[in-house]
């Protein structure tokens, strides 16, 4: 089974994986409210992660992130975003707009 027949997941933890990408068919958990990627490698944040439209916290704690996509400013649930211990040199000025709680 791929992850991405799991239409009705609510949760995602996907912590301490050293992941450096994200596969492609986490964009198809349209029920997905949580999604936690802590502590990984990552250095994007791909496009199709706006596509999930339900999601209300996003955790991308201690990964390598430099920037985000503009396209975040689609989740219009989100409500946490969690950054810290991110070398982000800036977020798209959009984000403050949408986001209610933001930690870096």
């Amino acid at each position: 089974m791929s992850i991405g027949n799991l239409t009705k997941l609510k949760i995602l933890s996907l912590n301490n994986n050293k992941l450096t990408k994200l596969n492609e068919f986490i964009g198809n958990l349209a029920a997905l409210n949580d999604l936690y990627l802590n502590y990984n490698q990552l250095t994007k944040i791909p496009e199709w992660v706006s596509n999930l439209s339900k999601l209300t916290n996003l955790n991308l704690r201690h990964n390598q992130l430099t920037e985000l996509p503009v396209s975040l400013v689609k989740l219009r649930k989100l409500e946490k975003l969690n950054l810290i211990d991110n070398p982000i040199k800036s977020l798209p000025t959009e984000l403050s707009h949408l986001i209610k709680i933001v930690k870096f």
